[in-house]
């Protein structure tokens, strides 16, 4: 009886089991530190969204298009059942033929205390083409009772942020006249504010505009150019504003700005080039492909151009909150590989290690994603990443030594851990494969340990003899 309840002598099975509970038990310092870097990134998410707003935020631009007002008579029946004629006035919607964008972006960092943001800036320039005849028809075909008065069309212009608008938007129109956009009230009359209201009219842009019907001659074309300096940040767009419209925006980084344009909106773009000093992209969205009508009744099919747009979006490479989240989410299976390679010591050396002593080498590894995050904030991830893994990695390679009482084992555990933390590195930067790269790294790690622990007395050396090895023929 005593035999059968007999638990093993110096087990290396149960110390295995108690290694892998400490493992676990390490999960609670990684979440105090997670909670601590989402902290850090709310925080960096306020100053941005500061920095943002003021800066312009995320642009969208609309080119020049014609507002024609309009009048028809509509028969309404009352409430005692009569009919009576009511005036409907309006505004119709007219695109341009041809549309061509040039935008010249400049990206640079903005601060505030550690932070920094990156932002853009640069010049627009707009060129549109009208056909009046054509769009005289067009206008007809949308709705042959309403009456067209063309003297009193006015040109019109948008942005989603008017905060970017560095300066006044220059006009260049037929026979050099000169004409001042001015903002445009919800019901699309003109303000006498000689500021940019962020007004949208229903059209999802903040408008301006500027009267041209004296400029227009019946069934001629009508050639304008309109140029602008706007700033903003994160995301700039480009609405499809003409029957077919092309645009051409160039970019260029300065003062150590590092970003990734990623092309997105309604169409991407034809053409494309990324430096590590900036990009160029064309666009091109003829009328087929556009998918709006060549006019509209209102300033609400405005909004559709917004979504058939050219846009990129900022992206920047090396973001410290996402590089040292990425390190939280395999913080387990590395806490676990360095459990491994302290156990293996272990019982390499027939010495036995105290689970105190798992304890603090798992909670150096836990300081280690804190100085990450510490350092990544003030000098960037890489560096920061490398200070930290060389830290840790040196303390617990000589902290093995002093444990198992041989230097060669503080050369062996320095070798180790300079693996398993290059092996973190690289799953940080490979973000499209970190997946098969953390899987195959934890079959590995499992496969190494399987095959070096085959011959381990589990139960313990005073237990040999009960195991299936020892029982196994010879």
């Amino acid at each position: 009886m005593a035999d059968f309840v007999r638990l093993p002598t110096r087990s290396l099975g149960l110390k295995f089991l108690l290694v892998v509970g400490l493992a676990l038990l390490m999960a609670i310092p990684t979440i105090f530190v997670y909670g601590v870097m989402k902290d850090r990134l709310s925080r960096f998410e306020t100053v941005r969204g500061d920095i943002s707003h003021y800066q312009g935020g995320q642009q969208s631009v609309l080119g020049p298009v014609l507002l024609v007002p309009y009048t028809k008579q509509v028969q309404t029946t009352g409430n005692d059942n009569k009919v009576q004629i009511t005036t409907v006035r309006g505004e119709a919607v007219v695109f341009a033929e041809t549309g061509m964008v040039n935008a010249r972006l400049t990206g640079k960092n903005l601060y505030r205390g550690i932070y920094s943001v990156p932002v853009f800036q640069g010049p627009i320039a707009f060129d549109a083409h009208f056909d009046l005849g054509q769009s005289a028809a067009a206008l007809k075909d949308l709705d042959g009772a309403a009456n067209y008065d063309w003297s009193n069309v006015r040109l019109v212009m948008g942005v989603s942020n008017t905060i970017g608008i560095l300066q006044e938007i220059a006009l260049t129109l037929p026979g050099g006249a000169q004409r001042r956009l001015k903002p445009m009230a919800g019901d699309n009359t003109p303000s006498d504010s000689t500021s940019y209201a962020p007004v949208s009219g229903g059209s999802g842009y903040n408008l301006v505009a500027a009267p041209v019907g004296d400029l227009l001659k019946s069934g001629a074309s009508f050639d304008v150019k309109a140029a602008l300096e706007l700033s903003g940040a994160e995301r700039f767009s480009i609405a499809s504003f003409a029957k077919d419209t092309k645009a051409s925006v160039t970019g260029k980084w300065i003062e150590g700005v590092k970003l990734n344009p990623s092309f997105e909106g309604g169409f991407l773009p034809t053409d494309r080039k990324v430096t590590p000093g900036g990009f160029t992209a064309t666009w091109s969205a003829p009328l087929a492909r556009r998918g709006i009508p060549e006019v509209g009744a209102d300033t609400s099919i405005l909004a559709r151009t917004s979504q058939q747009d050219f846009a990129l979006r900022m992206v920047e490479q090396t973001n410290v909150y996402t590089g040292v989240d990425r390190a939280l989410k395999y913080a387990m299976m590395f806490i676990g590989l360095v459990f491994l390679a302290y156990f293996m010591f272990e019982v390499v050396s027939g010495l036995r290690a105290h689970p105190a002593q798992y304890i603090m080498v798992g909670l150096a590894q836990a300081i280690f994603y804190l100085l990450l995050l510490a350092f990544a904030e003030r000098i960037g991830f890489d560096t920061a990443f490398l200070i930290a893994a060389a830290a840790t990695v040196t303390m617990i390679s000589l902290y093995v030594g002093v444990v198992f009482h041989q230097m060669r084992y503080t050369i062996a555990a320095f070798l180790v851990f300079i693996v398993v933390y290059a092996l973190m590195y690289v799953l940080m930067q490979a973000e499209d494969y970190a997946l098969i790269v953390g899987a195959v790294t934890s079959f590995a790690a499992l496969a190494a340990l399987m095959y070096l622990t085959r011959k381990v007395a589990w139960y313990g050396a005073t237990d040999a003899a009960e195991t299936p090895a020892a029982r196994a023929p010879t």
